[in-house]
């Protein structure tokens, strides 16, 4: 009665995954949060931005998360999230139509 621990109210996240757009629309950028720096709110973030392809960038994200031993449910939606941000980023080609030719009476 009374205690306000992580098993009772689970509001802190121990493990964080988050993967946001890189700056000037470019890249994936990779939040993860470390269990050893959990004591010290403003480092315990771990930044890493992602440069690359689309099938290197989640190549290089699905190990990172796994190594760090985080819940299966968190990998999945953050490799779901990192598919998409890709394809967001791609310049749209704008295809212009041709006028159809006058038809013949």
């Amino acid at each position: 009665k009374g205690t306000s621990s992580f098993d009772d109210n689970r509001l802190i996240q121990l493990s964080l995954v988050g993967v946001k757009p890189g700056a000037n629309g470019k890249g994936v950028v990779v939040v993860m949060k470390l269990r050893s720096l959990q004591g010290k709110p403003t480092t315990c973030y771990l930044w890493i931005t992602l440069h690359k392809n689309a099938p290197a960038t989640l190549g290089s994200i699905r190990p990172r998360i796994h190594k760090n031993r985080y819940c299966p449910d968190l990998c999945m939606a953050s490799i779901h999230v990192a598919r998409a941000i890709p394809r967001s980023q791609k310049p749209v080609m704008v295809t212009r139509k041709r006028p159809l030719p006058p038809r013949a009476p």
